[in-house]
């Protein structure tokens, strides 16, 4: 067996030890990747880092997360998801499955905010629609 494939083998049952370790799962990918990086690579991938940095850096797509997130944010501080569900729970009444409509229609307008900023990663808590139903578990 060559010496990546067993490599590769060893970085993914170090993962899961120090997963099961109680370590975060951010601080296990750091270092997991790094420690095996450098076992494969050597000093050569300290080298390497900065650029690869700088082109995850300077990536557009990247850059509309933090705005996804201020988005969300001004939704939620604003009350503009709950008022939007007032008014379609008023607007359906007694009718049957007016609930159902309601949430179906809150997160059609949050999925269609979302795709109007070109977002195709969550950046928040909660999703839209989990967060639509907890929205609507006081009706």
């Amino acid at each position: 067996m060559p010496f990546n494939e067993i490599l590769a083998i060893l970085m993914l049952v170090g993962f899961f030890v120090l997963l099961m370790a109680g370590i975060p799962v951010a601080l296990t990918l750091a270092t997991t990747g790094l420690v095996f990086g450098y076992i494969g690579f050597g000093p050569l991938l300290f080298n390497l880092l900065p650029s690869r940095i700088f082109g995850v850096v300077t990536n557009y797509t990247l850059i509309a997360m933090p705005l996804f997130v201020f988005m969300g944010v001004m939704l939620e501080k604003s009350k503009l998801a709950e008022d939007l569900m007032d008014v379609i729970a008023h607007a359906a009444g007694n009718l049957r499955g007016g609930l159902g409509i309601g949430i179906m229609s809150a997160i059609g307008r949050r999925e269609q905010e979302r795709r109007y900023w070109s977002l195709g990663k969550t950046g928040g808590r909660r999703s839209p629609p989990s967060e639509t139903g907890c929205l609507s578990s006081r009706y």
